[in-house]
Order: structure tokens, then sequence, then C-alpha cells
């Protein structure tokens, strides 16, 4: 298991992992995320409604997508009421920079610890779970966030008993059971513990078989993660997607994260983890 699965601190083997999703992504010739389109509009609901309270407190709203790809938040920001709102796309690749000039008011290709502002609202969709420093990436963000503005964070989830990431799909069914046991294990130990772990896949599934959703997603994505690592300096809450039938309610309550996370303002003194609709 311990060359599978490592964390953020054995930084030799995390830069051989990074490195080899360096590789992938600048050979890829069928990522979807370079070439389509992305649409979410429930997390962009959320986003807006969070910008909107900004204004009312601020007169303005600066927002930050990180990792924005070819998004479609720009042209939805623009069918919506956005006076106030100022749009800066991040993305280290520049495969879409021309896309992006076009419905941003800012594009920036900076590293997150090299980011250079401050914003209200922060925002990420389907980034998350590919970090391979997924730590860091929440620090940084919490960083240059104002205080009372928000983080808002949509990815997979894979904290389920028994749930696997498809990063794991290349293993035989013997092994990935030995997997599902060792994740439950440490998911216990860290319940009776309270610590965090970010877990990283340092051999995922896209360096041995053909892209299929989520092959390359190497951090193992656990809510209790986030709560632990911001603390009380955060109030956390999920925000709902909706649901059509039973499996598509399943995907969404257990599998997926959806939060809304509060950057504590600096008048306030009280205790602010207050995890609205726990899971």
């Amino acid at each position: 298991m311990a060359t599978l699965v490592i964390t953020e601190v054995q930084t030799a083997q995390v830069s051989e992992l990074e490195a080899g999703l360096i590789r992938y992504y600048n050979t890829t010739t069928d990522y979807p995320a370079f070439m389509t389109v992305s649409e979410h509009a429930s997390l962009w609901g959320e986003v807006t409604k969070a910008a909107r309270e900004v204004i009312g407190r601020k007169g303005g709203c600066r927002i930050l997508e990180v990792g924005a790809g070819r998004s479609g938040f720009g042209a939805y920001l623009r069918s919506q009421s956005s006076q106030g709102m100022h749009l800066t796309s991040q993305d280290i690749t520049r495969t879409n920079v021309e896309f992006l000039q076009r419905h941003s008011d800012e594009v920036l290709h900076d590293n997150l610890d090299k980011l250079p502002g401050s914003w209200d609202v922060i925002f990420h969709s389907y980034v998350y779970e590919h970090l391979c420093r997924p730590s860091r990436f929440i620090t940084c963000l919490w960083q240059v966030l104002n205080s009372g503005g928000y983080l808002l964070i949509q990815s997979p989830r894979y904290d389920f008993p028994f749930y696997l990431p498809p990063s794991l799909s290349h293993l035989t069914a013997r092994r990935r059971w030995e997997m599902r046991f060792y994740f439950l294990l440490r998911d216990l130990g860290s319940l009776l513990t309270g610590q965090r772990q970010f877990l990283l896949i340092s051999d995922p599934a896209i360096f041995h078989q053909p892209f299929h959703r989520d092959r390359d997603a190497i951090h193992r994505v656990r809510r209790a993660d986030l709560v632990h690592l911001l603390g009380k300096e955060a109030i956390v809450r999920n925000f709902p997607l909706p649901a059509g039938g039973f499996k598509d309610w399943l995907l969404k309550r257990f599998l997926t994260l959806r939060v809304v996370i509060q950057k504590k303002p600096d008048h306030t003194s009280q205790t602010l983890v207050h995890d609205v609709g726990s899971q």
C-alpha cells in the first residue's frame, strides 16, 4: 500500500506523480476539459448568490475561478444581474487562453502561491480531485480570500465506505478489495483521532489505461479533510444539487463534494465550524 498511497509530505513521490501527470496532459489529444465548455449551473448559482451577499456589504465583488479550463461561467455571469462583479479566470495551462479572455475581466496563469491580489469569492469545479498538493492548494486560496469571503468547491468525493476512485480501476479485483479495506481502516483512524489525510494515488489508472472519467483523479477527496484543515476559521455548509432518480440522488448526496466555506470575519470571535448537513 505504501508505494501506491502517499501523502504530500512524501515530496519525491509527489514530484514524480506530478511530472507524470504533466506529461500526460501535455500529450493527450482527447481530454474533454480541454475541448468542451463546462456547464455547472447549480454551482454557479451558489457563486452568484455569494457574490451578491458580498456586494450588499461592500458594493462590489471580486470573483476568482481557479483551474477554469474551458469554463462557461463567464457567459453564465453575463446572463445574470452581474453589476459590481469582476471575474478573474485562472489556469496554469494556456490551452483556453483566448476563450477565457473573451468571457473574463482578467485571465491569470500564475501558480496559486503567486496570485497577485485578493478575492471575495473563489471557486473551482472538478479540479480538487486532480491535485497533487491538495492541502497546499486550499491554504493558498485561503490566504488570498478576503475576510468574510466565500470559497466554493465541487468535486467527486471518495470517502463513502468501499467506494474507490476511478484512478484505481487498473488494479486486479483482489487488489481493489484490499484497497477498500485499507481506506476503511484509515478513515476509522481519522475519525477517532481527528487527523486529516489528503491521500494521493501515486500510480493512477490514467498511466495504464485509455482515458475514462476521473482515471486521473489522484486525490482521494474527503470532506472531513477540509473541515479539519480550516478548523475554527471557517463556516462550512453543503449546497444542494438537483437529482433525477435514486441513482443520481445517491451520487450527488454521498459521492459528490459540494461545499460553501465562508472565511471567518475579522470581528467575529465565536466558534465558526458550523457543519450544516454533515455527511
